[in-house]
């Protein structure tokens, strides 16, 4: 199978499966952090084309999941390429940029101008090559690294001065004279770019593609130390000045004094907002791909207010990248499925016989809304529709052509999956099964609930095929199944029946409250909300009375949310108390502070720099002990006793308190490996005197 082809059935894929609402969600998230991998440590398997619309796809479904609050991917040490020396932790964060397409840069730039009352954007040329990171102390370079997750990288000195990629030293004249800056502001530069491969030096390095030589070459010099071949024809082009920090300096005086410091910088253009819009940016990205493409590859536009001061952070909520939206395309309905969805509402999706081309990719169906809108606009087989893919990525319906008469549109009267009656719900648009053990329904919540939790080997088509061919009509009979019975359904074999029996006898090692919440699958409930909602109130609160989420304002919990959650939580009420009894789940976690009385506990404990490594008094332990409970938690390097993040956050989610990758204003305490090593994190959590702590002292205290 060709490359084209290949990425086209991904495509199809991806869509298919989340048109199906068959829950196979965090399988699709699994596939893109291999993609992201390959992406960052070796070489991409998909262009970035199919790889931008595959993660949309799975951001617009489900926009609340910690996947897309993650930059890049993690290094991996398990080739020879990289060792845990390679590794560089970056003193700022390395973020990315939000994708805006089509008509919604106009909605962007309205909302700069509210927020910020921009008057003029600076645009640059969205390079597509390997982000890299640079600082020099004093005029000297100390590191280069690859971004990595953002917050991690690859050191990448050594390659680079190998190939005078960059300059080993700075000369800072050019730089003085025209900004009359003394040289003592040029103790620290930090910066920010790309490194690029130019015209057909890829193909001289036997690579497909540039990027993909870029990465490569990198790659293989990482390997082979003492034999870097072809890194001298590696380029680099900076975008972003980091340090030194000048207050009266804009973004394209930032810009400018790269330049004079002797680096190369990106096309550059500046506009007013008022001429940002969807033409005007396509016609600037078509010029200067006809311009540069021919010299290095360019991956759209980059927005910046002029203005703009740096955010650190994953990323920016002031700064945005642009790319191209195609054109809609006419077509005629073949026919109207309609899946049932994991709280029972039936999902309306469009099929297309023969499949439609839209761009460089073949759609078969697309998304019809919901019931009321199916009737409303006259929806059936014969329907002739306006169909676009929004973001290049999920195409829906743009307008109706010719719409059918009102007499031949049919809404299902019985459910597609257990044959029982429809209903339509009081002020709701959606069509709905009346059986609350429709096997379509049970089919997709337990798939969802068992991945999300994140039991291990297996899949999301694996748990929806024990619930069709054992019959499972709830999530608890589940927890009763032996090995034997599993055995029974396909692709099980003795040794994988026993590893599943096994992870569900020791549910409650991966599972807390918060991680139950977000697993009953609610739209927009992930990590975040679900932290808000039980620093408010308990879990089997809200399962005596989902409707005391009315009787309190929490934060990021909209009136949709609100309702979506109080319907989807009965659903889920055996469960709950099932794993209560047989487990003693939930059983002594204690209501977490509101959040007034959690900033409150932040100022009380956030006076302590950091807390010494000796041996703490049983007073001290107390103390530090009742910390965690309703606390935020932040780690940062190695865990000595091998523990991964996952399990760590478990940890911590189990005496109450949560874990966030950021040190900010809500973080209470930030868990080191070392007391006096320096990072990004320790600088700033020492900055807001938050409270720091090694690993024994961090475990000695769980313990």
């Amino acid at each position: 199978m060709d490359v084209l082809t290949y990425e086209k059935k991904l495509i199809e894929y991806f869509k298919h499966e989340l048109s199906h609402e068959r829950d196979t969600y965090e399988d699709l998230v699994g596939i893109l952090k291999q993609f992201d991998n390959l992406y960052y440590n070796s070489q991409p398997s998909i262009g970035d084309d199919t790889y931008d619309t595959v993660r949309r796809m799975l951001c617009e479904t489900n926009p609340d999941n910690k996947y897309f609050s993650t930059v890049g991917a993690e290094i991996t040490t398990e080739h020879e390429s990289v060792s845990i020396e390679d590794e560089y932790e970056h003193p700022f964060v390395m973020g990315s940029l939000n994708k805006c397409y089509g008509v919604d840069i106009e909605k962007w730039t309205q909302k700069e101008q509210r927020k910020t009352n921009c008057q003029h954007i600076v645009i640059t040329e969205k390079l597509d090559g390997v982000s890299v990171f640079v600082e020099y102390l004093n005029g000297t370079i100390n590191v280069a690294s690859t971004r990595g997750n953002g917050e991690v990288g690859k050191n990448i000195t050594d390659v680079l001065l190998h190939g005078n990629v960059i300059p080993k030293q700075l000369d800072f004249t050019n730089v003085i004279e025209e900004t009359h800056l003394q040289l003592e502001t040029f103790e620290r530069v930090c910066l920010r770019g790309e490194l690029l491969l130019f015209e057909d030096k890829h193909k001289e390095c036997g690579m497909n593609s540039r990027r993909n030589g870029v990465q490569g070459i990198i790659h293989k010099a990482l390997a082979h130390k003492d034999n870097m071949v072809n890194v001298d024809k590696i380029s680099a082009i900076f975008y972003e000045l980091i340090t030194p920090e000048i207050p009266k300096f804009n973004e394209t005086h930032r810009l400018k004094m790269i330049e004079l410091l002797g680096f190369s910088v990106p096309y550059t253009q500046i506009v007013k907002i008022g001429d940002v819009n969807e033409k005007n940016m396509n016609d600037l990205l078509i010029y200067i791909k006809s311009q540069y493409e021919k010299h290095h590859d360019v991956d759209g536009l980059v927005l910046t207010p002029i203005d703009y001061k740096r955010e650190d952070m994953k990323y920016p909520d002031h700064k945005v990248a642009f790319k191209y939206n195609p054109d809609g395309i006419e077509c005629e309905i073949y026919d109207i499925v309609w899946n049932v969805s994991r709280f029972g509402k039936l999902v309306p999706v469009a099929l297309f016989n023969p499949q439609i081309q839209i761009g460089d990719v073949s759609v078969g169906r697309a998304t019809l809304n919901n019931a009321t809108y199916v009737w409303n606009m006259k929806l059936g087989k014969g329907a002739r529709i306006e169909l676009i893919r929004s973001g290049d990525v999920i195409p829906h319906v743009k307008k109706i052509i010719v719409p059918l008469d009102q007499e031949h549109v049919t809404l299902p009267r019985i459910c597609p999956e257990c044959g029982c009656e429809t209903t339509m719900k009081k002020d709701r648009a959606d069509m709905y099964c009346s059986n609350t053990s429709c096997i379509g329904m049970i089919r997709q919540q337990v798939a969802h609930f068992f991945v999300t939790l994140g039991v291990k080997r297996a899949s999301q088509k694996t748990f929806s095929r024990i619930v069709d061919e054992l019959k499972i009509t709830s999530l608890k009979i589940l927890f009763e199944l032996d090995y034997k019975t599993l055995m029974k359904v396909s692709g099980f074999q003795r040794k994988s029946a026993k590893n599943l029996v096994e992870q569900l006898q020791n549910i409650t090692n991966i599972l807390t409250s918060i991680a139950f919440l977000r697993a009953i699958g609610c739209s927009g409930v992930g990590d975040v909300l679900s932290r808000n909602i039980l620093s408010v109130f308990t879990l089997e609160q809200l399962f005596i009375d989902p409707n005391v989420l009315n009787t309190k304002n929490i934060e990021g919990v909209g009136e949709v949310i609100l309702e979506n959650l109080i319907e989807a939580l009965p659903l889920f009420k055996d469960l709950y108390y099932y794993l209560k009894r047989r487990f003693g789940f939930d059983k002594n976690i204690k209501r977490t502070p509101t959040h007034s009385s959690v900033y409150s506990a932040h100022s009380s404990i956030s006076t302590h720099s950091s807390i010494s490594t000796t041996t703490s008094t049983p007073k001290e332990m107390k103390e530090a002990r009742e910390t965690f409970d309703g606390k935020t938690i932040v780690f940062t390097g190695s865990s000595n006793r091998g523990h991964t993040r996952k399990q760590l956050t478990t940890m911590i989610e189990n005496v109450g308190g949560f874990v966030s990758n950021t040190v900010d204003t809500k973080t209470h305490i930030l868990v080191v490996d070392n007391l006096h090593t320096t990072t990004g994190k320790m600088r700033k959590a020492k900055e807001l005197k938050i409270r720091i702590v090694e690993y024994d002292i961090f475990y000695r205290i769980l313990n």
